[in-house]
Order: C-alpha cells, then structure tokens, then sequence
C-alpha cells in the first residue's frame, strides 16, 4: 500500500514540477511571453525580407506570419517554416555567414529551401 503511495507522490511532483519550474511569478511569466512576442515579429519581419529579396510573392496571415509562397506559378501552403544558420569557424570564434530557410509545404512534399546572407535584427 505505502509504495503505491509513494508512486503516486511521484507521478504528482514529477508531472506538476515542470509548471512551476518554467516561471516562479506572474511577472516572469509575462516577460517571458512578451520577448517571445519580439521575437516572433523579428523572425517574421526577416522572412519577408529574404522573400521580397528574392522577389517570390507571399501572402501573410492575420498574425503576420508567411501562409503560402509563388514558386513556379504555383502557390504553396506553408506548414512551417525553419530558419537555421549558417556558421563558420574564424579562429576561436563561429561567425554567422547567413541562414538557410526551409518552407515546409502543407502535407506531402519536400520543403523548399532559400539561402540569405542576413542577418536577423533582434531587438534587445
């Protein structure tokens, strides 16, 4: 009986712990999503950017996020997209040389990949 007890102390501090250990106060909580907030924007403002580079049409959803792309004459919805930086080692240091994006469409398919030598501003 005690090491069902036991177990379910465990199973309670173990599936209750993640909660409290991500923001101890409300003000946490909310600095945490407003910089999430900014950073969101920043990405979606450097995804533009990279497409209206590239001069491939895009249209935005109501948050600002990039919904669906021209390639081809074809459009396609966009899933997801995945911003992963390039790096190259100069000495001691790794220095950005740009980012590779990946627009996964929507359902079956292989994601289209774009190259920019940006850099994403983050405001601190």
């Amino acid at each position: 009986m005690s090491k069902i007890w036991i177990g379910l102390f465990i199973l309670c501090a173990t599936v209750f712990h993640g909660a409290y250990a991500s923001a101890e106060t409300p003000g946490q909580l909310r600095a945490m999503e407003e910089r999430g907030a900014v950073l969101a924007e920043a990405r979606n403002r450097f995804v533009v950017q990279v497409l209206n580079g590239y001069g491939i049409p895009y249209l935005l959803n109501h948050q600002g996020m990039v919904s669906a792309i021209r390639v081809k004459n074809a459009w396609f919805t966009v899933a997801s997209i995945t911003i992963v930086p390039e790096v190259e080692q100069q000495g001691d240091f790794l220095v950005v040389k740009g980012h590779n994006l990946y627009f996964r469409p929507q359902g079956e398919g292989t994601p289209l990949h774009l190259f920019s030598d940006l850099r994403i501003p983050v405001p601190h």
